[in-house]
Protein backbone atom coordinates (compact mmCIF):
# COMPACT_ATOMS: atom_id res chain seq x y z
CA UNK A 1 0.00 0.00 0.00
CA UNK A 2 3.40 2.27 0.38
CA UNK A 3 2.13 3.42 3.89
CA UNK A 4 5.92 2.31 5.58
CA UNK A 5 5.39 5.36 7.96
CA UNK A 6 1.71 4.26 9.20
CA UNK A 7 3.82 1.08 10.93
CA UNK A 8 6.44 3.38 12.00
CA UNK A 9 4.18 5.90 13.29
CA UNK A 10 1.84 2.63 14.78
CA UNK A 11 4.93 0.91 16.27
CA UNK A 12 5.79 4.47 18.19
CA UNK A 13 2.67 5.06 19.48
CA UNK A 14 2.33 1.44 20.63
CA UNK A 15 5.66 1.89 22.56
CA UNK A 16 4.46 5.39 24.09
CA UNK A 17 1.09 4.06 25.22
CA UNK A 18 2.70 0.81 26.39
CA UNK A 19 5.28 2.66 28.16
CA UNK A 20 2.76 5.02 30.14
CA UNK A 21 0.35 2.64 30.64
CA UNK A 22 2.68 0.10 32.22
CA UNK A 23 4.11 2.69 34.49
CA UNK A 24 0.57 4.05 35.53
CA UNK A 25 -0.55 0.54 36.04
CA UNK A 26 2.02 -0.34 38.09
CA UNK A 27 1.63 2.41 40.64
CA UNK A 28 -2.32 1.66 40.43
CA UNK A 29 -1.69 -2.21 41.42
CA UNK A 30 1.02 -1.54 43.86
CA UNK A 31 -1.14 0.93 45.94
CA UNK A 32 -4.20 -0.68 45.62
CA UNK A 33 -3.26 -4.79 46.12
CA UNK A 34 0.74 -4.45 46.72
CA UNK A 35 3.52 -5.17 45.22
CA UNK A 36 2.93 -8.87 43.99
CA UNK A 37 0.49 -7.33 41.80
CA UNK A 38 2.94 -4.79 39.73
CA UNK A 39 3.80 -7.58 37.42
CA UNK A 40 0.40 -7.70 36.31
CA UNK A 41 0.96 -3.90 35.11
CA UNK A 42 2.99 -4.00 31.86
CA UNK A 43 1.45 -7.24 30.72
CA UNK A 44 -2.06 -5.67 30.82
CA UNK A 45 -0.55 -2.34 29.41
CA UNK A 46 1.19 -4.37 26.72
CA UNK A 47 -2.22 -6.19 25.38
CA UNK A 48 -4.18 -2.89 25.48
CA UNK A 49 -1.47 -1.25 23.47
CA UNK A 50 -1.07 -4.05 21.01
CA UNK A 51 -4.76 -4.38 20.61
CA UNK A 52 -5.43 -0.53 20.21
CA UNK A 53 -2.62 -0.38 17.66
CA UNK A 54 -4.40 -2.74 15.37
CA UNK A 55 -7.29 -1.57 16.06
CA UNK A 56 -6.48 1.78 14.55
CA UNK A 57 -4.28 0.36 11.82
CA UNK A 58 -7.65 -1.78 10.84
CA UNK A 59 -9.67 1.30 10.79
CA UNK A 60 -6.78 3.24 8.68
CA UNK A 61 -6.37 0.47 6.11
CA UNK A 62 -10.07 0.25 5.81
CA UNK A 63 -10.50 3.49 5.20
CA UNK A 64 -7.43 4.06 2.57
CA UNK A 65 -9.09 1.51 0.49
CA UNK A 66 -12.92 2.73 1.10
CA UNK A 67 -13.68 -0.86 2.26
CA UNK A 68 -16.24 -1.73 5.21
CA UNK A 69 -14.86 -3.37 8.16
CA UNK A 70 -17.19 -6.60 7.29
CA UNK A 71 -15.31 -6.49 3.69
CA UNK A 72 -11.97 -5.73 5.05
CA UNK A 73 -12.13 -8.58 7.95
CA UNK A 74 -13.20 -12.02 8.04
CA UNK A 75 -15.72 -11.88 11.09
CA UNK A 76 -17.21 -15.41 10.32
CA UNK A 77 -13.99 -17.31 10.33
CA UNK A 78 -12.36 -15.27 12.84
CA UNK A 79 -15.79 -15.67 15.45
CA UNK A 80 -15.80 -19.32 15.14
CA UNK A 81 -11.81 -19.86 15.50
CA UNK A 82 -13.03 -17.71 18.62
CA UNK A 83 -15.39 -20.65 19.70
CA UNK A 84 -13.32 -23.33 19.08
CA UNK A 85 -10.31 -21.99 21.26
CA UNK A 86 -12.78 -20.87 23.87
CA UNK A 87 -14.20 -24.69 23.67
CA UNK A 88 -11.01 -26.23 23.40
CA UNK A 89 -9.42 -24.13 26.63
CA UNK A 90 -12.81 -24.84 28.87
CA UNK A 91 -12.17 -28.64 28.03
CA UNK A 92 -8.46 -28.47 28.16
CA UNK A 93 -9.05 -26.72 31.32
CA UNK A 94 -10.90 -29.54 32.85
CA UNK A 95 -8.87 -32.10 32.28
CA UNK A 96 -5.37 -30.21 33.18
CA UNK A 97 -7.37 -30.10 36.54
CA UNK A 98 -7.42 -34.09 37.32
CA UNK A 99 -3.05 -34.31 37.29
CA UNK A 100 -1.48 -34.07 40.07
CA UNK A 101 1.71 -32.69 38.91
CA UNK A 102 2.69 -29.32 37.20
CA UNK A 103 4.06 -30.54 34.16
CA UNK A 104 1.83 -33.53 33.51
CA UNK A 105 -0.70 -30.74 33.82
CA UNK A 106 0.81 -28.81 31.24
CA UNK A 107 1.12 -31.90 28.76
CA UNK A 108 -2.45 -33.02 29.39
CA UNK A 109 -3.52 -29.17 29.25
CA UNK A 110 -1.58 -29.22 26.25
CA UNK A 111 -2.94 -32.35 24.12
CA UNK A 112 -6.29 -32.07 24.71
CA UNK A 113 -6.25 -28.20 23.94
CA UNK A 114 -4.94 -29.33 20.42
CA UNK A 115 -6.54 -32.49 20.13
CA UNK A 116 -10.36 -30.55 20.71
CA UNK A 117 -9.09 -27.57 18.63
CA UNK A 118 -7.82 -30.04 15.83
CA UNK A 119 -11.34 -32.01 16.19
CA UNK A 120 -13.75 -28.81 16.16
CA UNK A 121 -11.56 -27.61 13.12
CA UNK A 122 -11.95 -30.79 11.16
CA UNK A 123 -15.50 -31.24 11.64
CA UNK A 124 -16.20 -27.47 9.79
CA UNK A 125 -15.54 -28.16 5.92
CA UNK A 126 -14.94 -24.54 5.68
CA UNK A 127 -12.08 -24.93 8.50
CA UNK A 128 -11.17 -27.69 7.02
CA UNK A 129 -10.53 -26.50 3.52
CA UNK A 130 -8.31 -23.89 5.57
CA UNK A 131 -6.39 -26.44 7.17
CA UNK A 132 -5.79 -28.34 3.73
CA UNK A 133 -4.11 -25.25 2.14
CA UNK A 134 -2.00 -24.10 5.02
CA UNK A 135 -0.33 -27.78 4.90
CA UNK A 136 -0.24 -27.35 1.46
CA UNK A 137 1.39 -24.00 1.84
CA UNK A 138 3.95 -25.47 4.42
CA UNK A 139 4.80 -28.26 2.48
CA UNK A 140 5.79 -26.12 -0.48
CA UNK A 141 9.36 -25.10 -0.86
CA UNK A 142 9.91 -21.36 -0.54
CA UNK A 143 10.33 -19.15 -3.61
CA UNK A 144 12.12 -16.11 -1.80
Amino acid sequence: MGKASWALWGGLGDLVCNISLSILLVHLFTSRWGAEWAILGPAVATVFATYAQVSILVLLIARHLNWSLPQLMPWPQLLRITAFSLSAAVVSLALSQTADQPALKLLVGLVSFAGVLSVASWMHSGQREEIRSLLAALRAPSRA
